[in-house]
């Protein structure tokens, strides 16, 4: 399997009530964001609040989608769908954020 971590910090402008709907948005790429078969590369979507405060560097919330291979997580990096979002919906409601990607087991 092959991980994509995601540690976010909001802006200070983003109504904490908005949080749940914007995860919302970001979790429909999991059926938007499909092959030309329709199936989706997104085997799983998981998102929370932060709840460790020690060695943070300013992230709150954290989301990991998992894929099947690292080819469908290249596939939906550069899927239309996923390029919108990242380029207009994260840009305006995200002070920061750490990406880590990793294949499960190789090291």
């Amino acid at each position: 399997m092959f991980y994509h971590t995601v540690g976010l910090s909001f802006k200070s402008s983003v109504d904490p009530s908005a949080y749940a709907g914007i995860f919302e948005e970001f979790k429909t790429l999991k059926v938007t964001v499909t092959n030309e078969a329709g199936a989706p590369y997104v085997k799983s979507f998981k998102y929370g609040k932060q709840t460790f405060q020690d060695r943070t560097k300013g992230v709150t919330h954290i989301v990991i989608v998992e894929f099947e291979n690292e080819a469908d997580f290249k596939a939906f990096l550069v899927h239309p769908n996923h390029v919108a979002f990242s380029t207009t919906r994260s840009d305006q409601v995200f002070e920061d954020m750490v990406v880590l990607s990793f294949a499960d087991g190789q090291l």
